[in-house]
Formats: structure tokens, C-alpha cells, sequence
């Protein structure tokens, strides 16, 4: 009996999280129609969703309890990116996305040198 009734609070606690998650990323998808220039930066979406649902943030400033009860940042961004995936509607501009593309191929390249230096040099220190 006590077996069976540990695995249906497990149930509920997943149920739980499933439901929250389901919240977060309708709330997400609120901001993004109602403030389209949210769309061009995640941080953004997370400050206002922090002020409009969770109340964490009080005449433009966050206290750290507040900021340790709100919904965790990483939630948030996921809740973005989910929402982004079923209506590319609400990516960001064309602009910013093509910004982000040459910086990420910028750092790609810079990434492969210092991997490639990297790896010489632990050769040269094995020999």
C-alpha cells in the first residue's frame, strides 16, 4: 500500500511539472504576441515575465528572494525556443538573426584555431 501510494506522488509531482512547463510556455507565447520586440532578445522576454507573472520585479529591481522564487531563467528561454519552433512567426527580426549567424560563424572559426593550436601542443608535450 505505502509502495503504491509513493508511486502515485511521483505521478502527481511529474503531472506537476508537466502542467507548470505547459503554463510557462503559454505565458511565453502571450509575451511574444502581445510584445512583438521581445521577440529579438531572450533576456528581455525573461525580465518581463518575470514582472508580469511571477512579480519578482519591483520598481525595476529584482531581490535576491525574489529572484530565488522566480521561474528559473533557463525555463523561460526553453519556453521560448518551443514556442519559436511551432510559430516561426515569433522569431526575432531578420536582422538580429543574420547578426547572430556571422558571430556564431566568427566564433566557430575562432573556436577550430584554438582547438587545432590546442592539440598541437599536447602533442609537442607528449613527444
Amino acid at each position: 500500500m505505502v509502495d503504491a501510494l509513493i508511486e502515485w506522488t511521483k505521478k502527481d509531482k511529474v503531472i506537476h511539472l508537466i502542467v507548470e512547463v505547459k503554463s510557462v510556455i503559454d505565458n511565453v507565447e502571450r509575451l511574444l504576441l502581445d510584445y512583438p520586440q521581445l521577440r529579438d532578445s531572450d533576456l528581455k522576454v525573461i525580465w518581463t515575465y518575470w514582472y508580469k507573472f511571477d512579480g519578482a520585479i519591483k520598481d525595476n529591481c529584482i531581490s535576491k528572494e525574489d529572484f530565488m522564487k522566480a521561474t528559473d531563467p533557463e525555463t523561460i528561454k526553453r519556453a521560448c525556443r518551443k514556442c519559436r519552433e511551432i510559430n516561426p512567426d515569433l522569431s526575432g527580426s531578420q536582422t538580429v538573426t543574420d547578426a547572430r549567424r556571422r558571430i556564431e560563424s566568427r566564433l566557430r572559426v575562432e573556436l577550430k584555431k584554438t582547438d587545432e593550436y590546442n592539440y598541437r601542443g599536447l602533442l609537442e608535450r607528449s613527444k
